[in-house]
């Protein structure tokens, strides 16, 4: 698995990496456009509505096991990796019978409870990157299993700094920085655990320049695997309404990861994981130019800002009979209609869950 991991990286991330942070943020979004000239879909197995119902049930199932394993360690037990697995598995096949549909349900599922949200995101999300990378499927189960736990150190941090609204002082921060380490400690016991895993528990907050903890290893001293999982970790945080910040939108997020490219993240996988993704990823909430709001359903490998979508509400912002616009036709119709841009939901007091139902 480490080899396949090693494979991923190329003879110029170095160069790469001495000029990143250089770009502005509207250049930065200018290249994020380009890196889509190459990219294709992948095939859809299954239709789009039949998988977000399967999906549905395979995330609830994989963030009540993340409820589970949180109150395990909160109370001294060890954790056994090996109950994670089957959830690890699902998350796979779901991605690999449709990769829209469930990417679309796990961002659009509004919840208070962030944290187990956020492990399955992040492995979810990990599975994805890697299977666009072209790990083999054993591969892509560590990466699960690492997306699931990065985070299990938090379960010794107290809940009311977590849940903190305000920004945290000195010693608060200190104290939530010990995850890492409390993680890996928690983790190094249970049964049967990848040491690929346990590094990416330890390593997710390093950063490529070395200002990550909590050992400020700095580029290949980084485990491919905690690269990836980091990256990860800070799109799906940045997308993800929080008790202190409102939710960026995936547009805004990517723009940031993108200028943080040879700082704080790998550039090869910045790259590649903007390539997996998406400009407007599948899930988001746009308001197209006739003033209607819809829910991008997969991704356009030549067209990059005209995705297919499904429009739900109207000009009138009413709920109408579901249409799938593929926007690149549609404009190469005759019909002037693209996207203004990313939408929060809040104001228009919708579950943007429910529209794919």
């Amino acid at each position: 698995m480490q080899d396949a991991l090693h494979s991923m990286t190329t003879p110029t991330d170095s160069a790469q990496a001495n000029s990143g942070g250089k770009n502005s943020l509207s250049e930065d979004r200018r290249r994020i456009l380009e890196l889509w000239s190459r990219i294709r879909p992948m095939s859809e197995v299954v239709p789009f509505q039949e998988e977000v119902e399967a999906a549905d049930a395979v995330l609830t199932g994989a963030v009540e096991y993340t409820h589970h394993f949180m109150d395990e360690v909160r109370r001294g037990k060890i954790v056994d990796c090996r109950e994670a697995l089957p959830l690890v598995d699902q998350l796979i096949a779901s991605a690999t019978r449709n990769q829209s549909a469930v990417i679309s349900l796990a961002k659009l599922k509004v919840h208070d409870e962030y944290t187990f949200h956020h492990c399955i995101n992040v492995a979810l999300f990990s599975i994805i990157f890697g299977r666009s990378l072209g790990l083999p499927l054993e591969a892509q189960r560590v990466l699960g299993l690492a997306g699931i736990y990065h985070d299990v150190g938090k379960a010794r941090i107290p809940e009311d700094i977590l849940k903190k609204p305000e920004q945290l002082n000195e010693e608060e921060y200190s104290l939530i920085k010990r995850h890492a380490v409390e993680g890996y400690r928690v983790m190094r016991d249970s049964a049967v655990l990848h040491r690929d895993v346990l590094l990416a528990i330890m390593q997710h907050h390093e950063r490529h320049d070395g200002q990550g903890y909590p050992r400020g290893l700095a580029g290949q001293a980084i485990s491919p695997l905690a690269r990836i999982i980091s990256l990860v970790d800070v799109y799906d945080a940045l997308t993800s309404n929080r008790c202190y910040r409102k939710a960026s939108t995936p547009t805004t997020a990517l723009g940031h990861i993108y200028h943080q490219q040879g700082a704080h993240f790998f550039p090869t996988y910045v790259e590649r994981f903007i390539k997996c993704i998406g400009v407007f990823p599948p899930g988001s909430l746009v308001r197209l130019t006739d003033g209607s709001i819809a829910v991008v359903r997969s991704v356009n490998p030549d067209y990059s800002l005209l995705p297919t979508v499904s429009v739900y509400l109207d000009q009138r912002l009413r709920r109408c009979q579901p249409m799938i616009i593929d926007l690149a036709q549609a404009q190469a119709d005759g019909l002037d209609l693209g996207i203004l841009g990313c939408v929060d939901p809040r104001p228009l007091r919708i579950d943007p869950a429910l529209l794919l139902r």
